[in-house]
């Protein structure tokens, strides 16, 4: 019974277990961190299992999840898809409660509308997540926003601000040490430069992008980084590299199923195509590319369609062009693409129009391309517009009086009130220049003080390195002095006691001829007396002092016996005076240090020699 009622509980823990997420939520979103910009579509598979816990989650982690799944639609660049996500997470937020994670949301639909091309949107949400973020003293959340400002920005050629923005964000991440986040702001920093012209410093910033993508394993950015740097050879006529660098990008793209990004790719093999005089192959890659545009309604049609039709009336192909306009010249393409975008578009409408007798048309585009040049003008040269209305307002004072004067005083007031405050931001550098020059001096002299204390610092301990290297030398002199001279004792001593045992012998073999009994019993009060190894000891000690009592230590088994014959083996002996020394034969010397080595388990001559050589130097 009591068996039955185990099994029972013991199904029950189980499925108790199953039922709970546990631990399992947290390896989840681990998974779904570590995959979801190298293997997305295996992040969507863990993003699934999580949401597989329907009531069971806190809303933080339902939140996260969805956010995540936003992602992944941001990375396939499916926009709407993305906003769904994104909208489902939003419902599990509690601004008061989670602000960081509500910015985070806000910050991820600003790049889901981005893609879209609706950057006023965009802009919009990420001016709202920048106010959480300045609340909470994120740096780096600041400093993410401003790189998606002037993301959105570089999209809308405003290079200015977008350039203004990533040299602030750049600065904020530095200062929170985001490493990752920085390289995305370079990438960002390199888009700009590209579309500004500055191709050489953009291509510098391209391959350290490119190599650090790569070293962190971010496969997307990697692969659209390599895209952007190819586009930047075609521009510098570097067809070669060009090439390489984009074929190498879309294998990545493909795993990503990133139809959009995939359809530029396309269309700048067919640029390199058409520059090296291949026009077959150049046809079918932007014929690729502008059926994926369309499918997709990219923000990049009309970009695409400009190249493909300039490439086709370089071949005088003048009807596909045509057809070509008539697909993609519509209102819902015009929409989302910037100024810059459709005045090559108008460039190259006008030219088939022209040269298809399309009279009419032509006239019409070359309007088109008029205004879109003025509206151009208009927004990157507010200053120039001013000046220009300040002269119109001089002319036309001659011819009205006094009442234009005080009006166009008023402009000059205002004009010269926007200049100063235009000099606001340079005095405002001036000054920082100035103080970071100042600290910077102070700085080098603190070094310079810093450098000179080390310098004698390290004089001092030259000088105490010498004199203690000088001692050691002495040290060394005297201790090799004292074992010459234990030696030569010893071996003295083992030549007096040689003699003094064959007196003894002598005395012996010829009584009738010696005072035998007196000479013989003061010769063997001699060799068994204890006192001629007095000097020995001392002079031993001195040369190896707490010899015996490190080796005792070592080898507590070892005899006073022992000991005694181990100072003699150190002092490297000849067999044949420690076996006078001794009173044995060199027969027993070897006996006696093989049972020495067995007591102290050494199976080697060498092994016994390091022991000797190494106790009490």
């Amino acid at each position: 019974m009591k068996q039955k009622l185990l099994c029972v509980i013991f199904l029950f823990l189980q499925f108790t277990y199953a039922q709970s997420p546990g631990m399992d939520v947290l390896e989840k979103e681990r998974l779904i961190k570590n995959t979801l910009n190298s293997k997305p579509d295996s992040a969507r598979i863990y993003i699934k299992q999580l949401l597989n816990y329907k009531g069971k989650l806190h809303d933080t982690v339902y939140a996260g999840t969805y956010l995540y799944y936003g992602t992944y639609y941001n990375l396939k660049s499916k926009p709407d898809s993305a906003l769904y996500y994104f909208e489902k997470a939003e419902g599990f937020i509690d601004l008061a409660k989670k602000p960081m994670l509500y910015a985070r949301m806000l910050r991820n639909k600003a790049v889901a509308f981005k893609k879209k091309a609706d950057h006023a949107e965009a802009l919009k949400l990420l001016n709202e997540a920048e106010k959480i973020y300045e609340t909470a003293n994120d740096l780096k959340g600041v400093g993410l926003i401003y790189g998606e400002m002037a993301s959105n920005y570089n999209l809308m050629v405003k290079s200015d601000k977008a350039i203004s923005y990533l040299l602030k964000a750049i600065a904020l991440l530095e200062q929170s040490n985001e490493t990752f986040d920085i390289i995305t702001v370079k990438f960002s920093l390199a888009n700009t430069y590209l579309n500004s012209g500055n191709l050489v410093f953009a291509a510098d910033l391209y391959k350290d992008v490119i190599k650090q993508f790569k070293e962190k394993g971010h496969l997307k950015g990697y692969s659209t980084a390599l895209l952007n740097y190819g586009d930047c050879m075609i521009r510098l006529h570097k067809y070669i590299d060009a090439y390489n660098a984009i074929s190498k990008a879309i294998p990545i793209l493909k795993n990503f199923k990133d139809g959009e990004i995939l359809a530029i790719s396309y269309s700048k093999l067919g640029k390199i195509k058409m520059e090296e005089g291949d026009f077959s192959a150049s046809e079918v890659y932007y014929e690729d590319a502008l059926s994926k545009a369309l499918e997709l309604k990219s923000f990049k049609t009309i970009s695409i369609a400009s190249e493909y039709i300039f490439m086709l009336n370089r071949q005088k192909k003048y009807e596909e062009s045509l057809q070509i306009i008539a697909l993609v010249d519509k209102d819902e393409f015009f929409q989302k693409t910037n100024l810059t975008e459709r005045m090559h578009f108008e460039t190259q409408k006008t030219v088939t129009y022209k040269v298809s007798n399309k009279k009419d048309k032509a006239l019409a585009s070359a309007k088109n391309l008029l205004a879109i040049n003025a509206t151009l003008k208009r927004s990157s040269n507010d200053t120039i517009t001013q000046q220009l209305q300040q002269q119109y307002q001089n002319t036309y004072q001659s011819k009205k009086g006094k009442s234009l004067e005080n009006k166009n005083a008023n402009l000059t007031g205002e004009l010269e009130k926007r200049h100063m405050i235009k000099l606001i931001p340079v005095i405002g550098i001036t000054v920082t220049f100035i103080l970071t020059f100042m600290a910077f001096v102070l700085i080098c002299w603190k070094n310079k003080q810093k450098l000179e204390k080390a310098k004698t610092g390290k004089d001092m301990l030259i000088k105490e390195y010498e004199n203690t290297r000088n001692i050691n030398k002495e040290n060394i002199k005297n201790l090799e002095y004292k074992s010459r001279e234990l030696v030569t004792g010893m071996i003295s001593l083992a030549t007096l006691e040689g003699n003094i045992n064959k007196l003894v012998a002598q005395c012996g073999e010829s009584p009738d001829k010696m005072c035998i009994n007196e000479i013989k019993a003061q010769l063997q009060s001699l060799t068994s007396d204890d006192d001629y190894w007095k000097l020995f000891r001392k002079r031993f000690n001195e040369a190896y002092s707490n010899f015996q009592t490190d080796l005792k230590k070592q080898f507590p088994v070892l005899t006073k016996n022992d000991l005694y014959f181990c100072a003699l083996l150190k002092l490297n002996l000849p067999y044949k005076d420690m076996a006078m020394l001794m009173q044995v034969s060199p027969e027993s010397i070897v006996k006696k240090k093989y049972r020495v080595k067995k007591k102290m388990k050494i199976d080697t001559e060498q092994e016994l020699e390091s022991i000797l050589l190494n106790t009490s130097k």
